[in-house]
C-alpha cells in the first residue's frame, strides 16, 4: 500500500508535467518517457500484487519496476547526473574495447582448453574452476584478469608432472600439465589482460569523465542551474518548443 501511495504521487507528477509542457515537449525528454513507462509498470504490478497475484516471476518483475523508479533520481541529482553522462559518453568506446577484449578471451580460452583440458586437478581446481570447457575457461580467465590467485593456478598446472600423472602416447591418453606452456600462457594473459586491457578500460572512463566534467582548467564552464534558467527564459518566447524564436524576441531573451 505504501508503494501504491508513492506511485500515485509519481503518476500525478507525470500528469502535471504533461499538461504543463504539452505532449510535444514532454516526449522530447528521454527521462520523461522513461518515467512514464516505469511508473505505469509499477502501478500495474502493484495493483495486481495487492489482488493476491503472487507468482514468483511476477514478484521479481514488480521489484524490477520498483528499482527502475529509483533510477529517476539520476536527473534530479547533480552528482548522479554527472556519473550517468560520463557512462553514456564512454559507452561506444567501452563497447569497442570490450568487443576486442572478448576476442582475446576466446583466443586464450581455446588455447587453455587445448593445453590443459585434460590436466589432472591440483589444489586450487574444482568442478567450476578448470579449463575442461571453453565457458568454464572464460570464467576462470575473467577471475584471473583482476589478479585473483592467477599464480597459484599457474603453478597447479605447471607442477602436475610424472609421477603424479599419466603420460600417454596420444593426446587423450594423458592428464599431465606443462611447466613451459603454463608459465608462458598464464604470464602472457596476465600482462595483456590485467595490466593492459584493465588499465585501458579505466583510462576510457577517466577520459570520458574529464570530457563531461569540463573542469580541466579548474573552472566550471556552466552549471546545471544556469542551463535551467536559460530553458525557462527560452520557454517564454518559444512555448511550443520549436527551437526557434523571432529576431524581435531575441533582445528580450537576452534581457
Amino acid at each position: 500500500y505504501i508503494f501504491l501511495a508513492f506511485t500515485l504521487f509519481y503518476i500525478a507528477n507525470i500528469a502535471i508535467r504533461m499538461v504543463g509542457l504539452t505532449w510535444t515537449r514532454f516526449r522530447k525528454s528521454s527521462w520523461d518517457i522513461y518515467s512514464m513507462f516505469a511508473v505505469s509498470g509499477t502501478f500495474v504490478t502493484t495493483v495486481l500484487l495487492l489482488s493476491d497475484f503472487r507468482q514468483r516471476d511476477y514478484i521479481q518483475l514488480h521489484k524490477l519496476f520498483l528499482v527502475s523508479i529509483a533510477l529517476l533520481l539520476i536527473p534530479r541529482n547533480n552528482q548522479l547526473d554527472q556519473l550517468f553522462k560520463t557512462a553514456a559518453a564512454s559507452l561506444t568506446s567501452i563497447a569497442n574495447l570490450l568487443a576486442t577484449w572478448f576476442v582475446l578471451f576466446l583466443v586464450f580460452a581455446i588455447a587453455m582448453t587445448q593445453a590443459f583440458g585434460l590436466t589432472k586437478f591440483n589444489h586450487n581446481e574444482t568442478d567450476n574452476l578448470n579449463f575442461r570447457t571453453v565457458p568454464k575457461a572464460l570464467i576462470l580467465l575473467f577471475r584471473m584478469s583482476v589478479g585473483e590467485g592467477w599464480n597459484q593456478i599457474m603453478e597447479d598446472f605447471a607442477t602436475v608432472t610424472p609421477p603424479y600423472c599419466v603420460v600417454g602416447q596420444h593426446y587423450f591418453d594423458g592428464d599431465c600439465g606443462s611447466p613451459e606452456w603454463a608459465r608462458a600462457l598464464f604470464i602472457l594473459w596476465n600482462i595483456l589482460s590485467m595490466y593492459i586491457f584493465v588499465n585501458l578500460f579505466i583510462s576510457l572512463i577517466y577520459e570520458s569523465f574529464s570530457y563531461v566534467y569540463q573542469r580541466s582548467s579548474g573552472l566550471s564552464v556552466i552549471s546545471r542551474e544556469e542551463v535551467r534558467r536559460f530553458k525557462q527564459a527560452w520557454a517564454e518566447f518559444d512555448p511550443s518548443g520549436s527551437g526557434f524564436i523571432s529576431k524581435e524576441a531575441f533582445p528580450r531573451l537576452l534581457g
